[in-house]
């Protein structure tokens, strides 16, 4: 089920998007369901294995709302996968906040005009975490100004990275991200605050 905790409280839950996809696999495989107005789903269809949850919340809600957990046993399935064996798994716990993190800043050339033909990466500092369907990896543009924002990662440490020529989702390997090391900053985001970060390229 899903539960929201925060200073208001959704209109609705409904048309929340939860995918299971068995681990390492494409998100294009997975198995889906809708949310409906009570916060209850049910994914059906599973085959036994280790399976990642993503989920997707509907435009008008992730405006104010993000993904806080996704909890079953006490672990949370967005950074270990899901082992499913047999029957069924009914204890799984998506809790919604509206207390989100934000990182933010401004990226310019060594002269100080703004550098647009990049790509923003943050990534989770621990490496453990580092798998394709991570929400603790994620990849922007900056707006023609070199602004960039990136919103509703999950709290905790983090390293970013200016970088051009990255292939489509190539971010999203660990051989790439381990590649970044001297070419990232370390940062921290809290739950309910923005951190500032400009980058400048050499």
């Amino acid at each position: 089920h899903i539960e929201a905790k925060g200073s208001t409280v959704p209109a609705s839950l409904g048309g929340i998007r939860i995918a299971v996809a068995e681990h390492g696999a494409n998100l294009a495989a997975a198995r889906t369901t809708t949310v409906g107005g009570d916060g209850a789903f049910t994914v059906t269809g599973l085959q036994p294995a280790n399976y990642e949850v993503v989920v997707t919340l509907p435009s008008g809600l992730s405006q104010t709302w993000a993904v806080r957990s996704v909890m079953a046993g006490g672990v949370e399935l967005r950074d270990r996968p899901l082992t499913f064996e047999n029957g069924s798994v009914g204890d799984v716990t998506i809790t919604l906040t509206d207390q989100r993190t934000e990182v933010a800043g401004t990226l310019s050339t060594a002269s100080g005009s703004p550098a647009t033909d990049y790509y923003i990466v943050v990534f989770s500092a621990d490496r453990a975490l580092w798998h394709p369907l991570s929400p603790r990896v994620r990849a922007v543009r900056p707006g023609a100004d070199g602004g960039f924002s990136v919103r509703d990662l999950p709290p905790g440490e983090y390293r970013i990275a200016a970088l051009t020529d990255v292939e489509p989702d190539e971010w999203r390997k660990a051989s790439f991200l381990e590649s970044l090391g001297d070419a990232s900053v370390a940062i921290t985001l809290k739950e309910g605050a923005t951190t500032r970060q400009d980058l400048r390229i050499r």
